[in-house]
């Protein structure tokens, strides 16, 4: 745990290790992952997981520049090759076996080929004497001095070197294909940079394949089957078997892979882009995937009765169902960053289900009734309205009025109604940050709460969705007040156990680092 101002916090190592245990373990079963790695990183286009194991794959392995160490000398983790192994179980990954192949590749071992060729009297090597005759009688000229000459020539692409260019060029279509699909502006961002043209790995990638061994070398023209590749993993030569094997590991990447391997998850977690961001910033996906795993920890009927949904959820609305299942005629639907659309029906058309948002005032009234009379919340209210009134005709500013995307967003539908109709709602905002040490910005988990307060005042049912009850009201909660609304439930996860203080609070629940939280909507 690291500390500061006697605050304790989370290091991003432990955080990846709790959600790699728990996808481990939930893994085709509550999370769609193949949903989640699409919104990764809000400033790329990242488009699903087999884009993410493609650039994992250029992350594993340990950098060495321009060294001249030995395999033997260079002692490389196996959390760091995602499990990649050569055939007698050495750890070996991409950016190790960049840093060691210049000083290895002392030359291309060639292959001695082949090949018949036709001579109009002049001989080149052996004349097949065979040959010579059907070629003759084929082209009717049987007193020519044509002859056909078995002609032995070096090549560089043998079954072994075709391994090695196979790999060095996969390399260079993942960056080829990173710069096309992500790359906006020529910015690549820093999770990746090193792979840039201007990085040091693709650098040296570059040294490599402009080498003289390279020279003759065409890498758009190799193909390499997967029983060459078996047949090479067991080669004399150590950098060929690592080729070999490193290949064999990138075929196999993909949904299955992941399915096969959870024990590697740990590893695929570890990229930058996973990892919690900086103190004053909101946090990152995998936190928020911890407490998410966290809470169905909590779901007794997950086990028994999830429902994993894995439909295409490649439109226009933001968020991810994460978890679906059903108990006691409700149907609970689990989101994680999450607009409010969902194609409810398993159809094409999203359904316009949760709407969180801001009020739009047009003009300076206030919008408060009578009720409120003189009291302190009508004064407070009044101020809050104005200065979001002011800030949206004075300074242009409408991002108060767009949909607010919640990190977590618990549905229970009424499973036996025909459309669907909200019963209860539990919404989460996660903090990993802890308190920043500028006073001038309010600590990560004030704002935090002042978040998770406007998304509980603010909910409404979507165009498609109804309440389950009767009345007017066009908010979740029949109550004005977000912590005394029976029908909904928020919370605040936070990055550090040691700030909360002992509290009652109805209709919240703050929790920080490996406590547990309570279940939603769980009677106490």
């Amino acid at each position: 745990m690291a500390s500061r101002n006697g605050i304790s916090a989370p290091e991003p190592e432990d955080i990846v290790r709790e959600c790699a245990e728990h996808l481990t373990g939930y893994l085709g079963d509550v999370t769609n992952i193949e949903g989640w790695s699409r919104a990764l990183d809000p400033n790329v286009n990242i488009r699903g997981l087999d884009d993410i194991l493609s650039y994992h794959f250029l992350r594993t392995g340990k950098w060495e520049p321009r060294t001249t160490k030995r395999r033997e000398e260079l002692s490389v983790p196996i959390e760091k090759t995602a499990g990649i192994r050569d055939k007698y179980g050495e750890s070996v990954g991409v950016l190790d076996f960049i840093s060691l192949l210049p000083a290895r590749l002392r030359s291309l071992d060639p292959e001695v080929t082949q090949r018949v060729e036709i001579t109009d009297g002049t001989l080149r090597g052996h004349i097949d004497w065979g040959e010579t005759i059907q070629y003759r009688y084929r082209t009717g000229d049987i007193r020519s001095q044509k002859f056909a000459c078995r002609v032995r020539e070096k090549t560089p692409y043998s079954t072994r070197n075709r391994v090695l260019f196979a790999v060095l060029s996969t390399i260079l279509s993942i960056c080829t294909d990173f710069n096309r699909n992500v790359v906006e502006d020529g910015k690549w961002p820093t999770w990746f940079e090193e792979w840039g043209p201007e990085g040091e790995y693709r650098q040296e990638l570059n040294r490599i394949l402009n080498s003289p061994h390279f020279e003759t070398v065409d890498l758009n023209t190799v193909s390499v089957t997967d029983r060459e590749i078996a047949e090479v993993k067991a080669d004399r030569d150590r950098v060929y078997r690592e080729a070999a094997a490193l290949l064999e590991y990138y075929r196999g990447l993909g949904t299955d892979w992941l399915d096969e391997h959870g024990e590697y998850a740990a590893s695929l977690l570890s990229l930058d882009l996973f990892h919690p961001t900086e103190e004053n910033e909101e946090g990152s996906d995998v936190y928020e995937l911890y407490w998410i795993f966290k809470l169905l920890e909590q779901v007794e009927q997950v086990e028994n009765q999830l429902e994993p949904f894995t439909g295409d959820t490649s439109g226009d609305y933001r968020g991810e169902l994460l978890a679906r299942w059903e108990h006691d005629n409700s149907e609970f639907l689990l989101f994680n960053d999450w607009e409010g659309k969902y194609p409810y029906d398993d159809s094409t058309d999203f359904h316009d289900l949760l709407s969180i948002r801001e009020p739009r005032y047009p003009s300076p009234e206030p919008p408060l009734t009578d009720e409120f009379g003189t009291s302190d919340p009508a004064r407070v209210g009044y101020v809050h309205q104005h200065r979001r009134w002011i800030r949206s005709e004075a300074f242009g500013q409408e991002s108060g009025s767009g949909r607010k995307t919640p990190d977590i967003v618990l549905l229970e539908l009424d499973a036996e109604a025909d459309d669907p109709t909200l019963i209860r709602l539990f919404i989460g905002e996660v903090k990993h940050s802890i308190v920043l040490e500028d006073e001038e910005y309010e600590p990560p988990v004030i704002e935090g709460t002042k978040k998770i307060l406007e998304y509980g005042a603010y909910a409404r049912p979507g165009e498609d969705m109804e309440l389950d009850r009767d009345g007017q009201n066009k908010y979740v909660g029949s109550s004005p007040d977000p912590l005394r609304s029976p029908e909904l439930e928020l919370g605040l996860f936070v990055g550090h156990a040691d700030i909360i203080q002992e509290h009652n609070i109805p209709g919240i629940q703050i929790k920080g680092w490996e406590d547990s939280p309570k279940h939603p909507f769980e009677k106490d």
